[in-house]
């Protein structure tokens, strides 16, 4: 068969590795018998910077030729070490856990008392953890299932066991309904992702949820975290529509509920975060960045700053709307913060490049922006990265008064393949963009004629009814309306 060492379980997991996590793995390889795993190990990290072929890694190992016949014991050795890596996070992370998670403690506490039959003690816990955990009702039936056990199993008093149970039973049919309510709510939200997706994908939707048409359904329901998702989950589905003011109240009654949520317990942050990043992202698309920047800085003030990475696309949201604000210093010190973690992660690190990008475009910084793209394997950008890319290009080329390299530029994208087939959604904004190079090059200046302004006014009319909204303040488009004063 054959493979190359990064199509491996075991190079795509050593890749993936942060600093901490190799600094554990190394800890334990270096104290392990099996001296093999600790020369895998390193030889195949250097696949991070380096292009090893098996036969490479195995002469450097085993000190001796590769051969078809020795390659199933050199896979039976990558795969054995694949599973010792992944045992020695996973025990890093349940000893962490331990330390950590207070339901995990709760949980283990019932089990001791139930264990040594201590009743008492084994009820007080129960009816602690129960209003401790009164926001988490699928919690509350664990813990709820191991009482009724211990009733059923350990209890000696037949009234006693007759009034515990009555309890357990009023109990686990509230939690159920909680629970029950919040299964289908999530699963609403699910559908409305999925729906989202698909109208990427197709123009359409595969269902038509809006605000009003459900309406009823978390207007009626009981449970506050049911309620959350299904207006977060219409939410992320209305993200990119058209404007419509009616539609900004459910948004905002969603931020109530996040907050709500968020003082019932800490463990809520994640959902919080979502909502107001929802949120955020629906004011940038309308073209409010001032309002939009509001809710992602409240979202990083009220949450702890060892955890801002796992918000990383908040934080590069947050950057794009400060750069089209002109607010630079604070952009760039966002973009700073990014900086070493994108070296990391090869998502983040294209992400932090087109965030770069959007404040050297509203810096004028066309050296910046042209050295950026040079520096860059066009070749590994996704196509809409590609067409990002090359429409910085253009409007560095603008900045330069390199009006003919501009319009070339513009062309030569719009004939291309990338555009016609690849990535048709941005055929609109770029059409438009076109436009204005083409006229800028035709004047030999920034600026349009009056004849040119109307049909340029009559194109986006056009392209307003079929392009997605969020590329009317599309960075590139938006710089050169500045530039041409078209707002």
């Amino acid at each position: 068969m054959l493979y190359t060492m990064k199509d491996l379980r075991v190079s795509r997991l050593i890749i993936s590795l942060n600093e901490v996590e190799i600094d554990i793995v190394l800890s334990i390889l270096k104290e392990n018998k099996q001296k093999t795993y600790l020369l895998l190990f390193t030889a195949i990290e250097q696949l991070k910077t380096t292009s090893l072929t098996k036969e490479e890694i195995y002469l450097r190992v085993y000190k001796k030729k590769w051969s078809t016949k020795l390659d199933a014991n050199f896979r039976t050795d990558l795969s054995r070490l694949a599973d010792f890596i992944e045992n020695c996070l996973v025990e890093d992370r349940l000893q962490k856990r331990i330390l950590t998670d207070r339901k995990l403690r709760a949980e283990e506490k019932l089990n001791l008392f139930a264990d040594l039959k201590l009743a008492k003690e084994l009820e007080k816990e129960y009816e602690q953890s129960l209003a401790a955990y009164s926001y988490d009702s699928m919690f509350q039936n664990q813990l709820t299932e191991k009482f009724a056990n211990y009733i059923i199993k350990s209890a000696n008093n037949i009234s006693e066991r007759n009034a515990l149970m009555e309890r357990v039973h009023h109990n686990y049919t509230a939690q159920s309904h909680q629970q029950q309510n919040i299964m289908n709510a999530k699963r609403h939200y699910y559908k409305c992702i999925q729906n989202y997706y698909f109208k990427q994908i197709n123009g359409n939707y595969l269902e038509e949820i809006n605000f009003e048409t459900h309406k009823d359904i978390f207007e009626n329901e009981d449970v506050l975290e049911a309620k959350y998702y299904y207006l977060l989950g219409i939410a992320n589905l209305r993200l990119d529509v058209s404007f419509n003011e009616n539609e900004l109240v459910y948004y905002h009654q969603l931020e109530n509920i996040a907050l709500q949520l968020l003082q019932q317990s800490t463990t809520f942050q994640p959902q919080f975060a979502r909502a107001y990043h929802i949120i955020a992202t629906r004011y940038s698309i309308l073209g409010d960045f001032v309002k939009a920047n509001l809710y992602y800085q409240e979202l990083l003030d009220k949450t702890p700053q060892k955890h801002w990475m796992n918000y990383s696309i908040s934080i590069l949201n947050y950057i794009t709307n400060l750069s089209k604000l002109k607010q630079f210093d604070k952009a760039l010190e966002y973009l700073k913060l990014l900086e070493y973690e994108s070296k990391k992660d090869e998502k983040l690190k294209s992400d932090y490049t087109i965030r770069l990008l959007s404040c050297y475009l509203f810096m004028n910084n066309a050296p910046a922006i042209l050295t950026t793209i040079a520096n860059v394997d066009y070749n590994s950008l996704q196509p809409f990265e590609k067409i990002y890319y090359r429409l910085c290009q253009c409007n560095a080329y603008l900045m330069q008064k390199e009006f003919e390299l501009a319009y070339n530029e513009i062309n030569n994208l719009l004939r291309s393949k990338l555009m016609q087939e690849i990535d048709a959604d941005y055929l609109p904004v770029t059409e438009l963009i076109s436009f204005l190079i083409n006229a800028i090059f035709k004047n030999g200046k920034l600026k349009l004629t009056t004849a040119q302004l109307h049909q340029f006014e009559l194109l986006r009319l056009k392209h307003d009814t079929i392009q997605f909204p969020y590329l009317k303040h599309y960075s590139p488009y938006l710089w050169l309306k500045q530039q041409l004063s078209l707002l």
